[in-house]
């Protein structure tokens, strides 16, 4: 029923993959330990009771125009390499990026951003929880 309900009221929303990617840094992760959230999913955050990587929790903040994003951008991606970090959970589809009110190419280039941070950064997959995957390194 809950999953039932969840895809009538809100069927491109990964919510409950959400949830089951926090749970199981709940279950791999200390307490202490920070999670970088790339997509619209503080969910996450919140099911694994772990804290994020940096000030900004999730993408909303910094894919609408104006100066706050272009400011904040490059900071919140740097977390990505920052050796604090122990899980990134990540989430590519577009609606985790963008809405009416977003700057499709802000998204678009953060999104892409992180991307090449998780490869270069050696991020590997370790748990998938469609379309959320959660990435550590060694």
């Amino acid at each position: 029923p809950r999953q039932m309900q969840a895809a009538s009221l809100y069927p491109d929303n990964s919510f409950l993959a959400g949830e089951s990617a926090g749970k199981w840094l709940r279950e791999n992760t200390e307490t202490t330990e920070r999670i970088f959230v790339a997509g619209s999913e503080p969910q996450i955050l919140f099911a694994a009771g772990r804290r994020p990587a940096g000030r900004i929790p999730y993408i909303w903040p910094l894919s609408t125009p104006g100066p706050f994003a272009k400011k904040e951008a490059s900071g919140w991606l740097a977390n990505i390499s920052s050796g604090a970090v122990k899980a990134v959970g990540y989430c590519p589809d577009r609606t985790s990026w963008e809405d009416a009110y977003t700057s499709n190419k802000m998204a678009e280039k953060l999104r892409e951003s992180v991307r090449i941070a998780l490869k270069n950064n050696g991020w590997r997959a370790a748990a998938t929880f469609p379309p959320i995957t959660i990435y550590t390194r060694d």
